[in-house]
């Protein structure tokens, strides 16, 4: 009686909390008017809201293998009732998403009962939050019981082209088209007629997976979404059965493959569309497969006017044989008017090369493209002139200077050199921005203020580059991720240390920025910029998540503008949130402009790019050595006086020291490894880098007689009082084992151990965590010393 009295209260209580919250419609939730949409504005009306939400599931959850830490699952839900626009919608369990919920995935699908209701098929309600990820509407679920209200036929796929969603931008990007594209974000789709193209297989933590695309016959492409498990080809979909639910092996279409349909579900991800296709049914017939291009490889790659140009690329074919391939090439941006060179294939192998004439004309671009056809008359066009514009540049003084890397005339901002290794370059520079703690932590350098002059290093050694060091790079690769322009494994040479960094850039609009207006934005990438009586009008630029970002303007009435994030080492995680308020007016703020996730953001270096705030910048010796006495003596470092001591034994030539110095700053002076006199106490200098500052510490050097004595002018503890361990650091003469003992106040001892030190710096420690509060003696025994010390044990 009393169990059933249980079961009742708690259905009643299930039922109370589901009918507690409004039945919102899938078409009121996801719809959003156009001319929100054409401002760049997909928001929910009911963002942030708790809902009841009802339709059909539209793809089996247990498949669901989106998340690598498998932390949550999820759906769609689609109204069968009106299948067409706003009609789908993302939903899932995530505990990590829902503030104050502490129990685990297993107790969310419990409550909510997600795996038992959420059947392909089954029309159900249930209750959650709308939210918003990277664009993306969705429903994350509340720990309420879900209900089934019926049962359904599953709504045909909305009949789409790949327009509605992305249009090639012609540059090898393509454009989100909200306009067309959301009111079918969450739904099925049907693509017809489509090319399989951008095939790569993943690598690192992507192992296994593979990276797709499909194109129309204009150059517009959509990506593939591998959501199902039965695509991703990992075991990220074991919630259900405790191993992989979708065992099978997924291999995509071959390179260039005509699909007659492609159906799946649109996913919103970083400015994109993408289409998830849920089973292996999703994914249409082959109807034709022509040629394969890769590898397209040009010689050389810094061309100036009077070189011939080689071009090599491997084709093959799946189905029958290559017959014959083409280069197309014309001179001049954009020009259409391509002339043909037949290519030619080098021996019995895949690949086949060509040559475009020399150019004559120096400053000219080159524009180039491949077709190849094979025995059934299949053709390939690769790189499609539709979709991106394949091109050289040829420059008779090579590339000497940031701007030929970073102007271009491409509209979505990427390098003309992106994908290529640049030898025998002469790039110099500044660096505006370091690695290091108190800095970004990224490698910015500059080689002046005017636009394009400004770019990001990554390579061996460029973690120990400073702000104000100048450098050449004479060798680098150009990547371009996600947009943002890098040069990468760079070669170089560091010219001068010290140096005048470029004053911030100041007048630019931080709109005209965020909307990104080339000139405006682009043109100062990599650039140190800066705002002055700008204010926050944005304290959180992705709530009701928090990514550290906020939002500056010059205007204080502005609701939109330019995004500043807490990249920085020196900002603190949850800056934006804790130390700042709408309408905060900074005279000053500075710091390198860049691009992440679709947007421009200002990444500050340190707090002392922000006015009001402040960085400290280090000056401090770590380290101080006499390597070339044997033993080795170390000096001990007192921070709060800045004074080091350090003993030699007797015999030593104090008047001739060399020291070994290792240091946090700018520089020391004198210089490690320069001779000094040490026989009265000395003076080191440690300069902090960017604000210059200094902090002298006096080094005194005594001689001692005994080994007794250098025991006992070096030994020290830490801490003492000591609760769980005290430490302990000497000078050890010579390698040679120590017995360590502890006693308690009646001579009992406690503890005893033999341990082995080389000659040099001693560090050990002892456990306490086992003694009761009191005195001890610590009794120290060397072969030739012996050294007693009181020990405090507090708890």
């Amino acid at each position: 009686m009393k169990k059933n009295l249980f079961i009742l209260c708690s259905l009643l209580i299930s039922n109370f909390l589901w009918a507690q919250y409004p039945l919102v419609s899938i078409n009121d939730l996801q719809f959003v008017d156009q001319q929100s949409l054409a401002a760049g504005n997909n928001e929910s009306a009911y963002l942030g809201d708790t809902v009841q939400v009802e339709g059909v599931v539209m793809f089996d959850p247990c498949a669901y293998a989106l998340s690598g830490t498998q932390s949550r699952i999820g759906t769609w839900l689609q109204d069968e009732q009106n299948p067409g626009p706003w009609s789908g919608i993302h939903v899932l369990i995530d505990p990590g998403a829902l503030q104050g919920y502490t129990g685990s995935l297993s107790d969310l699908d419990q409550s909510v009962n997600f795996i038992d209701n959420f059947q392909v098929g089954n029309k159900v309600v249930a209750t959650g939050v709308v939210t918003q990820f990277s664009g993306y509407t969705q429903i994350v679920l509340l720990p309420v019981a879900s209900q089934v209200t019926g049962f359904s036929a599953l709504p045909s796929p909305n009949s789409a082209s790949i327009s509605d969603f992305m249009i090639s931008d012609g540059a090898g990007g393509q454009i989100q088209q909200l306009s067309t594209g959301e009111p079918y974000s969450g739904t099925l789709i049907l693509l017809e007629n489509v090319r399989v193209v951008d095939v790569s297989a993943g690598t690192g933590g992507a192992t296994g997976r593979y990276f797709w695309s499909v194109q129309d016959n204009s150059g517009n492409k959509m990506q593939i979404r591998d959501v199902s498990g039965f695509i991703r080809n990992t075991d990220t979909d074991e919630f259900c059965t405790g191993s992989t639910y979708t065992p099978g092996t997924f291999s995509p279409p071959n390179l260039n493959a005509l699909l007659d349909t492609l159906q799946g579900m649109v996913v919103e991800f970083d400015g994109n569309y993408y289409i998830a296709p849920r089973t292996l049914s999703d994914i249409g017939n082959v109807m034709a497969s022509p040629p394969i291009i890769s590898n397209i490889k040009r010689n050389p790659i810094v061309a100036s006017s009077s070189d011939n140009v080689t071009i090599t690329a491997t084709v093959i074919d799946t189905d029958g044989s290559v017959d014959n391939v083409d280069l197309m090439y014309s001179f001049g941006w954009g020009n259409t008017n391509y002339q043909s060179i037949a290519m030619s294939q080098t021996g019995s192998t895949d690949e086949w090369s060509g040559q475009i004439p020399a150019t004559g004309s120096d400053s000219t671009y080159v524009n180039f493209y491949i077709v190849a056809e094979d025995n059934d008359g299949n053709e390939t066009v690769f790189p499609d002139p539709a979709v991106t514009s394949s091109f050289y540049y040829v420059i008779n003084a090579g590339i000497s200077d940031i701007s030929i890397i970073q102007n271009t005339p491409l509209p979505n901002g990427n390098s003309i050199w992106e994908g290529d290794t640049l030898k025998n370059i002469d790039i110099r520079g500044v660096v505006t921005a370091s690695d290091k703690q108190y800095d970004l932590g990224q490698v910015a350098i500059q080689d002046g203020n005017s636009p394009w002059s400004g770019i990001f290093v990554q390579g061996d050694g460029v973690s120990n580059l400073l702000r104000g060091d100048s450098i050449q790079i004479t060798q680098a690769f150009v990547r371009e991720q996600f947009g943002l322009t890098i040069l990468q494994n760079v070669s170089f040479t560091l010219i001068s240390s010290q140096n005048d960094i470029p004053e911030p850039v100041l007048g630019l609009n931080p709109d005209s920025i965020n909307l990104q207006v080339i000139s405006q934005g682009e043109a100062y990438e990599g650039m140190l910029i800066g705002f002055e009586n700008a204010f926050v009008v944005n304290k959180n630029a992705d709530e009701p998540q928090n990514f550290g970002e906020f939002v500056i303007n010059t205007d204080e009435n502005a609701l939109s503008g330019l995004r500043v994030d807490d990249r920085s080492n020196n900002l603190p995680f949850g800056f934006n949130m804790d130390s700042l308020e709408i309408g905060d007016e900074f005279d000053y703020i500075y710091g390198i402009l860049s691009y992440t996730f679709s947007n421009f953001k200002l990444w500050p270096r340190n707090l002392a790019d922000i006015d009001g705030y402040n960085t400290e910048y280090p000056k401090r010796i770590t380290s101080f050595l006499f390597l070339d006495l044997s033993p080795v003596a170390a000096g001990s470092i007192n921070q709060q006086t800045d004074s080091i001591s350090i003993v030699v034994p007797e015999g030593t030539d104090v008047t001739s020291l060399t020291p070994t110095i290792e240091f946090q700053g700018q520089s020391v002076f004198p210089e490690s490894g320069t001779v000094n006199d040490f026989s009265t106490p000395k003076e080191y200098t440690v300069t902090a880098p960017i604000d210059m500052t200094t902090r002298t510490y006096t080094v005194s050097v005594e001689v001692v007689v005994s080994v007794q004595e250098l025991l006992e002018k070096t030994i020290s503890f830490y801490p003492n009082p000591a609760k769980e361990r005290v430490n302990i650091s000497w000078y050890q003469n010579e390698q040679e084992d120590v017995e360590l003992s502890l006693y308690d106040i009646n001579g009992k001892r406690v503890f005893n151990s033999v341990r082995s030190f080389m000659p040099g710096p001693a560090n050990t420690a002892i456990q306490l965590w086992n003694l009761n509060t009191g005195v001890y003696i610590l009794k120290i025994q060397s072969k030739d010393a012996v050294y007693s010390h009181r020990i405090q044990v507090v708890r």
